[in-house]
C-alpha cells in the first residue's frame, strides 16, 4: 500500500516537473527605500565628511585616526547602498560597529548588530575549532585514515582527516547545495522517494499528505519538515553517500589545495561519531557555550535576516541540511563573531600550545583558515556563487579584526570593501 501511494505521488511530481520545471524565481520585491544604519557601538564624533570631487579626502591633522576610518568606513558603505553589518577592532578598541539596511524588506524591520546572518563557509572555523578540541582531548587524531569513519568505500585509506582539514584529495562541492539534488527529476524524484520510504508511519502520512497537496513545489514541503530528525538523518546520510560516490582516488591530490566543501561536510560527520552528539548539538554545547555566543545557531533563529539577490528577489532561506551544514550551515551576528574571535585566540576553547602546532603557516588551507601571509594575517570569505557575503580576518601583528556579513548577493562588493579598507588602515593606523 505505501509502495502505491509513492508512486502516485513521484508520478503527480513528475507531470509537474514537466510542465513547470523547479526552483524558479520569485518576482522581485517592490523596494524603494534608502539604507538604513543601526548604529551600537560606533564612536562618537563629527558625521562622515563629504568627498571632494576629486575622490580625495579632506585634511584634518587633529582627527583622531580611529574616528577618521570610522568615517571613511561608514561613507564608503552608505555609498555603495551595503546591507549588513561591519565591526571593525583594533586591540581593545571597536572603531566602528554599525549596520545597514534592511532585514526584512516586507515588514521594514532593520538590520543592527544582533541581527542573525547566514555566514556560510566561516562555519568552517567552528569544524576546525570542533576537530581541534577533540584532538587536544585525545579523542581523535587526525592521521587516521578516513576507511576508520566511512567503511565500504575504496581508497579512503589513503586520505586522513588532516587532508581534509587542508582541503586536500579532492573531494569537490558536488553535493554542498540542495539546489544541486533540485536542479532535476533525475536527481531530485530517488532522492524524495527514498526520504519517503524512510520516514516513521506517522510523518510518513504527514508529508505524503502535504506532497499530495502542493504537488508543484514539492522542495517547500521538504523544508516544512526540514526539523524533523528522521528527515534530517535521511537527508545528511544521502549527500555523506554522494560525496563519497562520485570521489575518485588521484594520489597527486594529497599535494594540491583545492577548495571543497565536501571536506568539511565529513569532517561535521566525524565530528558526530568521536562525540557521539550530532554537530549542531557539539557546536552549541562545546563553542557556542564557552564563547558566550546567544544569539548564533544552524537554522531557527529569531529574526534571521532575508536574503536578496541583486535585483531585489528574495533568496529562499534553506534548512541546514540545505544550507551546508559543517562546511556552511552556521548562523551568527558580528557581535557574536568578535566574542568568536576572543575566544579562539583567547584559550578559551583549547590551549595556545595545542593551537600553535596544529596551525602552521606552510600550507595554504587549514582548520577552516585561509589567507595565511607571513605577517600573520588570516582570513576567510563566505558566499554563493560568485557573490561574497561574509568576511573575517584577523591580523596577529596589530591585533586588528574586520568582520562583514550581507545579507545581498552583490558579486565582489564586500572584497572591494575590505580592499579599500585594508588600504586605508595602512595608510592611517
Amino acid at each position: 500500500m505505501r509502495n502505491n501511494i509513492i508512486l502516485s505521488i513521484i508520478l503527480l511530481i513528475t507531470a509537474v516537473f514537466l510542465l513547470t520545471g523547479c526552483g524558479q524565481a520569485a518576482e522581485p520585491l517592490e523596494y524603494t527605500g534608502e539604507p538604513v544604519a543601526s548604529n551600537y557601538f560606533a564612536p562618537s564624533g563629527p558625521p562622515p565628511f563629504e568627498y571632494e570631487e576629486n575622490g580625495q579626502e579632506p585634511e584634518d591633522i587633529n582627527i583622531n585616526p580611529h574616528e577618521e576610518l570610522a568615517q571613511f568606513v561608514d561613507a564608503l558603505l552608505t555609498t555603495n547602498n551595503f546591507s549588513g553589518a561591519i565591526l571593525i577592532r583594533q586591540g581593545d578598541d571597536i572603531i566602528i560597529s554599525q549596520a545597514y539596511g534592511m532585514a526584512n524588506r516586507a515588514e521594514n524591520i532593520e538590520n543592527t548588530i544582533h541581527t542573525p546572518f547566514a555566514i556560510a563557509s566561516l562555519t568552517k572555523h567552528f569544524t576546525g575549532a570542533a576537530i581541534l578540541q577533540l584532538e587536544e582531548k585525545g579523542k581523535l587524531d587526525t592521521a587516521t585514515a578516513l576507511d576508520n569513519f566511512f567503511p565500504g568505500h575504496d581508497d579512503l585509506e589513503n586520505v586522513t582527516v588532516a587532508h581534509l582539514l587542508a582541503m586536500r584529495g579532492d573531494f569537490g562541492d558536488r553535493t554542498h547545495y540542495v539546489n544541486e539534488l533540485i536542479s532535476s527529476e533525475e536527481n531530485f524524484l530517488p532522492f524524495l522517494e527514498g526520504l519517503i520510504a524512510s520516514l516513521p508511519e506517522e510523518e510518513y502520512r504527514l508529508f505524503s499528505a502535504r506532497l499530495a497537496d502542493s504537488p508543484g513545489d514539492p522542495f517547500s514541503v521538504l523544508l516544512e519538515f526540514s526539523e524533523s530528525e528522521a528527515v534530517r538523518a535521511f537527508s545528511i546520510d544521502h549527500l555523506e553517500n554522494q560525496i563519497l560516490t562520485s570521489w575518485n582516488w588521484d594520489p597527486r591530490s594529497l599535494y594540491r589545495f583545492r577548495y571543497s566543501n565536501s571536506a568539511y561536510w565529513l569532517l561535521g560527520r566525524i565530528i558526530e561519531q568521536v562525540s557521539e552528539m550530532k554537530f549542531e548539538e557539539y557546536v552549541a554545547m562545546n563553542l557556542f557555550a564557552p564563547a558566550a555566543m546567544e544569539n548564533s545557531g544552524f537554522e531557527g533563529i529569531h529574526d534571521t535576516a532575508n536574503y536578496y539577490d541583486a535585483r531585489g528577489n528574495t533568496v529562499l532561506n534553506m534548512s541546514i541540511f540545505a544550507r551546508g551544514y559543517s562546511s556552511g550551515g552556521l548562523i551568527s551576528t558580528v557581535y557574536d563573531l568578535n566574542l568568536w574571535l576572543d575566544a579562539y585566540f583567547g584559550g578559551i576553547l583549547f590551549c595556545k600550545t595545542m593551537f600553535d602546532r596544529t596551525l602552521p603557516f606552510i600550507v595554504s588551507y587549514n582548520y577552516g583558515w585561509n589567507g595565511f601571509s607571513s605577517n600573520g594575517r588570516w582570513s576567510h570569505t563566505g558566499g554563493g556563487g560568485n557573490s561574497t557575503i561574509s568576511y573575517i580576518m584577523h591580523n596577529h601583528a596589530n591585533d586588528t579584526r574586520i568582520i562583514i556579513l550581507s545579507n545581498t548577493f552583490r558579486g565582489r562588493q564586500i572584497n572591494n570593501f575590505v580592499g579599500q579598507i585594508e588600504r586605508h588602515m595602512a595608510r592611517g593606523i
